[in-house]
C-alpha cells in the first residue's frame, strides 16, 4: 500500500519538507488562510493540507531552480 509513486516522492524529498514547515506554516498564517474554516477539527484539517501543499510546491519549484542553476554554473566552469 505504502509503496507506490507518490510515497517514494514524498519520502525523496520528506528532509526539504521538514526544514520548510515552520516557514510555509506562517506565510498561510500571514495571509489569513489559516483560520478560513473555522478554529475546529476542519480548519485544522485544512490548514495541515494547506501546508503539505505548499510544501510540495515550494520543493518541485526549489528543486528545479537549483537544477537549473546549477547546470549553468557547471556550463560556465567547462567553457
Amino acid at each position: 500500500m505504502l509503496d507506490n509513486k507518490v510515497m517514494h516522492y514524498l519520502g525523496s524529498v520528506s528532509l526539504e519538507m521538514y526544514l520548510a514547515q515552520m516557514i510555509a506554516f506562517r506565510v498561510i498564517e500571514k495571509l489569513g488562510l489559516l483560520y478560513v474554516f473555522g478554529r475546529g477539527w476542519i480548519g485544522y484539517i485544512c490548514a495541515c493540507i494547506m501546508v503539505v501543499v505548499s510544501l510540495i510546491v515550494f520543493v518541485v519549484l526549489a528543486r528545479h531552480f537549483l537544477n537549473t542553476l546549477e547546470i549553468k554554473i557547471l556550463k560556465n566552469a567547462k567553457g
